[in-house]
């Protein structure tokens, strides 16, 4: 970890490669992942085609250094998580994947900007999952009635980060711990749950 090599770019969000991206400089926040043998980038920028808000992009690539390709529209669309705050509440997303105790694989998508949103992946890592089986993509506060989740812990303002303790046999256990930025002027906080979609948020 001492040796580094640069890359160059990744991804550059423009237009041209972002066919729903409103411009050619706004992208950023984003967070790359491996799943199976594909590279996942998940990121946000202002969208042309949701009114203008802001919404979450996803890319893929067959290796870390790219280049990477828009799925060709919005992972999650700032359409989709009414009501808002304002038109920049999709963004910062960040992404974890765990099988459980149960052998049940799970793909968690988190992002927000003054509410935190979470929703599982389909096994594509391009879609968000029916949660509760109605054939339609909505927010709310619980998978018996949404598929993506608006609970916010206490303090929540943006940039979300989603870790959990392994233990010896290297298999994830314990709660679920949500870093982020919190209040304004912003520091870091930090709340746990037994449950990323269902739980109840205690504060750190």
């Amino acid at each position: 970890m001492k040796t580094w090599t640069p890359e160059g770019s990744v991804m550059e969000v423009s237009t041209d490669n972002v066919a729903w991206a409103r411009d050619s400089s706004s992208g950023w926040a984003s967070q790359a992942t491996k799943y199976k043998d594909k590279y996942y980038l998940y990121f946000c920028t202002w969208d042309k085609t949701s009114m203008g808000k802001q919404s979450i992009g996803v890319a893929v690539a067959d290796k870390p250094t790219g280049p990477f390709k828009d799925i060709g529209a919005p992972l999650v669309r700032g359409t989709d998580t009414m009501p808002q705050n304002s038109n920049w509440d999709d963004i910062d997303p960040t992404v974890w994947i765990e099988t459980g105790g149960n052998g049940e694989e799970h793909r968690y998508l988190a992002w927000g900007n003054s509410q935190y949103y979470v929703c599982e992946l389909n096994e594509d890592m391009i879609s968000v999952k029916d949660l509760n089986g109605d054939g339609k993509i909505t927010c709310g506060k619980d998978s018996k009635t949404a598929d993506i989740i608006n609970r916010s812990p206490a303090g929540y303002t943006e940039a979300p980060w989603i870790y959990r303790r392994k233990g010896a046999d290297g298999k994830y256990t314990g709660d679920y711990y949500l870093f982020y930025a919190s209040g304004w002027h912003e520091e870091m906080a930090y709340s746990t749950t037994s449950d990323l979609i269902n739980g109840t948020w205690k504060y750190g």
